[in-house]
């Protein structure tokens, strides 16, 4: 099975130079918070309508538009950086998981899905693509075989939808042990 999952949660959550709590239950809701809901819900909502060919030819995108978003890029871009020469992955994940949360509000606030002329949401899907390409690099150490999807996803070498969604949900069965 992927290690992302597990590897996420241990570097979200844990601390270095001291023991952490661990339980499959917060593992799960971790995962399935953050990365299901957050990363892999914006990802869906923005890309899904695309085939594998107009994701690749999206154009490469330097500002956003919006002033807010892009100040909330800036900050990430700036904090990520810090965190990462602290070796603070806890904290990269943190500060990916505000931009990504940012970034769903700002689809949520200007509905792409109600445009009219496809051109206008082809270029919210740059702006957004152009925030998974930061987020996917720097979480890359952290989960490396999603952080590959999604760039697969984004040069249009891997078709959505995925079996199952990109992150597929986590369910942990409560195995009991034999006495």
């Amino acid at each position: 099975g992927r290690s992302d999952p597990l590897r996420y949660y241990l570097l979200r959550t844990g601390k270095l130079n001291t023991d952490s709590p661990f339980s499959s239950e917060s593992l799960k809701s971790c995962y399935n918070n953050e990365l299901v809901g957050n990363l892999g819900n914006l990802i869906s909502r923005v890309f899904k309508k695309y085939s594998p060919e107009e994701i690749a030819a999206i154009p490469e995108v330097d500002k956003l538009d919006d002033p807010d978003l892009q100040s909330k890029l800036s900050f990430y871009t700036e904090r990520s950086d810090q965190f990462f020469q602290q070796f603070q992955y806890g904290q990269v994940a943190d500060v990916s998981m505000d931009i990504l949360s940012a970034a769903n509000r700002y689809i949520s606030k200007i509905e792409p899905w109600k445009f009219t002329n496809a051109r206008d949401n082809y270029h919210v899907a740059g702006q957004i693509a152009c925030i998974l390409k930061k987020v996917s690099s720097n979480l890359s150490p952290i989960i490396p075989e999603s952080s590959d999807l999604i760039n697969s996803i984004l040069r249009g070498t891997q078709s959505l939808p995925l079996n199952g969604g990109l992150f597929p949900r986590l369910s942990i069965a409560n195995k009991s042990t034999p006495g």
